[in-house]
């Protein structure tokens, strides 16, 4: 919670000393400390319910998207900020109308929710056993089924992929139903008019499916650093040191859980955008038509994940110690491609995300360039992961 507030402070400090209106600047920046308080709260719950950190995060990375579902519902499927954007914490964050009101009594709402949230994580904590949570685990059967390093790979990791895919499927669903609304949006005659310029109406419904399969891609690459990083996790438990021992070789061990992490950014991609062009297409009566459309503009956002993955596996082979930073990266990458062009970074850095390099589907595009980037980004992760496979081979195990 201090971190959330000293970040609001250094957004409104900056944004003050650039020339806004310090009212403004002071609203937005509580804006981000309230939504961050309220979503450190709702970790703090979750971290009672589950056993482990790992599904605990996923807990919290759900409510992150539910949050996100529900304030896009509100907003754009009733014009307004209607009830659902009101129910969720990024709503309340955007109440508060920073330059164009500023609405002070909105921080009311997070400050409710925070209040419930602290002393039922307090009270959930009181009745947990040590180490573990209210939902316990359950004990394995008492004849291991497990076939090799990726059947463990799959039992250590599902937990963690099927809460992804069912998180996915639950965005899509909602981010479909709301793109048919997007034109709707525009009420003045000159923006239509440039609007038939660009393309029609479909354009713009096109536009914004493909920033948010865009958004889809940076959010699963998460799903990518977290399932990569579980090779580091392992390690330090000294669970790999066991593993080892045995005939199953160190590169073997290693590809099971990086290949869960490629084929996992994948698949959880695939139903994001299935969901979507489903969802999206139940509205225009096209349900298979679009998708298709949108499964294959979700799986073209599916190699620039990739090379974030593939970056972690190298911090693994030469400095798993700095794992961590895996997550400043994926950080980087996501505001040097989204926000790099407003502050006008020069050219070398915007093309060091892997995101900028992904193609902006749906939406004619030239079908070359397409190939070409993501033929660019597979290569890639080829020769990341042999990089980080290289460096695994060589080090010894650290605790």
């Amino acid at each position: 919670m201090g971190a959330s507030v000293v970040l609001g402070g250094c957004v409104a400090l900056g944004l003050g000393l650039v020339g806004l209106p310090w009212s403004g600047a002071c609203a937005f920046g509580l804006g981000w400390a309230a939504s961050g308080i309220v979503f450190t709260a709702i970790g703090a719950v979750a971290a009672q319910v589950t056993t482990s950190a790992r599904a605990a995060v996923g807990l919290g990375m759900t409510a992150v998207g539910v949050a996100y579902a529900l304030r896009a519902m509100g907003d754009l499927a009733q014009g307004d900020p209607g009830l659902l954007s009101w129910l969720s914490p990024i709503g309340w964050s955007q109440q508060f109308r920073p330059f164009a009101g500023d609405r002070w009594w909105v921080a009311v709402l997070p400050l409710l929710a925070t209040a419930v949230l602290v002393p039922l994580a307090f009270a959930l904590r009181s009745r947990r056993d040590l180490g573990s949570g209210l939902i316990p685990e359950r004990p394995g059967p008492p004849v291991g089924r497990i076939d090799g390093a990726p059947g463990l790979a799959w039992r250590l990791q599902r937990g963690l992929l099927l809460a992804w895919l069912a998180g996915a499927a639950v965005m899509g669903l909602a981010l479909g139903s709301i793109a048919h609304n997007v034109q709707g949006l525009l009420d003045s005659e000159q923006m239509r008019g440039y609007l038939e310029l660009l393309g029609g109406e479909q354009a713009l419904t096109d536009a914004f499916l493909a920033a948010e399969m865009a958004l889809m891609g940076a959010i699963v690459a998460a799903y990518g650093v977290a399932a990569t990083s579980r090779l580091r996790h392992e390690e330090a438990a000294g669970h790999a040191e066991l593993i080892l021992a045995t005939a199953t070789g160190r590169v073997a061990w290693a590809a099971s859980h990086f290949g869960l992490a490629l084929g996992g950014v994948a698949a959880v991609l695939l139903v994001a955008g299935s969901a979507v062009g489903f969802s999206h297409g139940t509205t225009i009566a096209d349900p298979l038509g679009q998708t298709l459309r949108m499964a294959g503009a979700a799986l073209a956002q599916v190699p620039a994940a990739w090379v974030v993955a593939a970056a972690v596996l190298v911090l693994f082979g030469w400095l798993p110690r700095a794992l961590a930073a895996a997550w400043g990266l994926l950080v980087a990458f996501i505001v040097f491609g989204e926000f790099g062009a407003l502050w006008e970074l020069p050219d070398w850095v915007l093309d060091l995300s892997p995101f900028r390099h992904s193609p902006r589907l749906p939406g004619a595009a030239d079908v070359g360039a397409i190939a070409g980037s993501l033929t660019g980004l597979v290569l890639v992760t080829v020769v990341l992961a042999a990089v980080g496979f290289v460096g695994w081979r060589r080090r010894d195990l650290h605790p």
